[in-house]
């Protein structure tokens, strides 16, 4: 256990980090620091950061507060706010430096924005909490192995959310019995409008060893259907109120693909054993993606069937007849059964 003397009066550190102090200096440092976009609280061995500010709400979300030992403080960054721009505090946790992220402070959930009315009390606690990480470093703390609540920032919960939305889109589209990689291949389509019919039936068209890679809506001579890499060839498939189309392109004859893009739809070309298949109407964040998909399943060597076996050589009549006159005098045929099929035989011949 070490001890030293900050602005917050004396404070002792336990070996796993955490803080310890009388209840009386406990009351002074319970501490709150508020901030634009969240605020931060000193405990007795910790800090809370809380994402409640008033422009956390408005703007970057609200998530629940993080209570993180002092010993998982790595690093502090502090940032005066001018005439332009606000100032903030980055934390560096779990072994981590505090990288200055600029603008994006506001949506890190390890940054409090503050402005120049709280200058002065968020530099008070930049000094002490930089005082905690040098107590850290000089006790031989390893940050790195101290449990803290991770937070996750604007960009990461947006995408979770997209991602989200997408598998149950996915789902919805692809029906309740598809396929894993045809789910999978819906998730990463670009666009999902449209194309319901063809990815709820396509797995009736797919053989069992084969794996979707890539789905895609596109248009080939006036349907508009979907255009479907697997690991064994590229298919067209469109299933209309009346009629059904399927046009597929083993992997092994297409020579090259090229695209064009306008301004949001393009072509995909293949070119297969000397014709050219044009699909047109798709879209632009599908087409180039589908493109190198193709060109790298072109690239991977493909299994070759084995050769089917020989026909075995057809028996020599002479030889059976031998093996019946052997099975005759051994009792085994009559003389009726070995006149018999030793004139069938002789008929073969």
């Amino acid at each position: 256990m070490c001890q030293w003397r900050g602005r917050f009066g004396r404070v002792m550190i336990r070996a796993d980090g955490g803080r310890l102090v009388s209840p009386r200096e406990r009351r002074k440092t319970a501490l709150r620091y508020e901030g634009s976009t969240g605020q931060i609280t000193v405990e007795n061995d910790a800090i809370v950061i809380s994402r409640d500010g008033f422009n956390a709400r408005v703007g970057f979300g609200k998530v629940a507060p993080r209570r993180v030992p002092l010993g998982a403080v790595s690093g502090v960054f502090f940032q005066e706010p001018s005439a332009l721009k606000a100032g903030h505090l980055q934390l560096g946790l779990g072994g981590n430096p505090a990288v200055d992220h600029g603008r994006d402070a506001a949506s890190d959930p390890d940054a409090i924005v503050f402005g120049p009315k709280q200058t002065a009390q968020f530099r008070q606690l930049y000094e002490w909490l930089l005082s905690v990480v040098q107590q850290n470093q000089a006790m031989g703390i390893d940050s790195s192995t101290i449990d803290y609540e991770s937070g996750t920032n604007r960009v990461d919960r947006q995408r979770e959310r997209e991602a989200a939305s997408k598998q149950r889109a996915a789902q919805t589209y692809a029906g309740p019995d598809a396929r894993a990689d045809v789910i999978a291949a819906t998730v990463r389509m670009g666009t999902t409008w449209g194309g319901t019919q063809e990815i709820r039936n396509l797995g009736e068209h797919l053989r069992a060893e084969e794996t979707v890679r890539f789905i895609a809506q596109g248009t080939y001579e006036g349907d508009e259907g979907i255009v479907v890499l697997t690991d064994q060839r590229v298919l067209f498939f469109f299933h209309g109120m009346i009629r059904k189309r399927l046009e597929d392109f083993p992997l092994r004859t297409i020579s090259s693909v090229q695209t064009s893009s306008g301004r949001r739809t393009g072509e995909l070309k293949i070119f297969a054993s000397g014709n050219t298949a044009t699909i047109s109407k798709v879209k632009n964040d599908d087409l180039a993606p589908l493109a190198d998909a193709v060109r790298q399943s072109m690239a991977q060597p493909t299994a070759t069937p084995a050769p089917a076996p020989a026909p075995a050589p057809a028996p020599n009549v002479a030889d059976q007849i031998r093996q019946l006159a052997d099975l005759h005098a051994s009792g085994i045929l009559t003389d009726a059964e070995f006149a018999a099929k030793k004139h069938d035989l002789l008929n073969r011949m």
